[in-house]
C-alpha cells in the first residue's frame, strides 16, 4: 500500500517532464481543382518530429472545402523517401507524400 502511494507522485512528475511531441508540417505541394486532387507532403527528422496523418487530412479537407467539395479522402499511395542518412545508415531526414481526392459525400 505504501509503495503505491509513494510511486504515484513519481509517475505523475515523470509524465509532466516529457517534452511535447513536435509534428512535421504537412503542406500542399500539388493540386488540381478541376480533378479535385492534391498531394500533401512533409520533410522531417524522425528523431525530432512525428507525422500526423490527422493534420494532413484536416488540411486537405480544408482545401477541398475551399474548392466547393465536402472533404478529402486519402489514396493508398503514401511515398516515403530518405533524403539524408546518418553515419550508421539510419535515415535522418525523410520526405513523405500522399495524394488526396476531394469528395462530395
Amino acid at each position: 500500500m505504501k509503495f503505491s502511494i509513494m510511486l504515484a507522485p513519481i509517475l505523475f512528475l515523470s509524465a509532466c517532464g516529457a517534452p511535447p511531441v513536435k509534428y512535421a508540417d504537412m503542406k500542399t505541394v500539388t493540386g488540381d481543382r478541376q480533378q479535385g486532387t492534391m498531394s500533401m507532403a512533409a520533410t522531417y527528422r524522425p528523431a525530432e518530429e512525428q507525422l500526423s496523418w490527422l493534420q494532413a487530412q484536416a488540411k486537405a479537407s480544408a482545401r477541398c472545402r475551399a474548392w466547393g467539395f465536402k472533404s478529402a479522402l486519402p489514396f493508398d499511395d503514401q511515398a516515403k523517401t530518405c533524403l539524408e542518412r546518418g553515419s550508421g545508415g539510419q535515415c535522418k531526414v525523410v520526405r513523405v507524400t500522399r495524394t488526396y481526392q476531394c469528395s462530395v459525400d
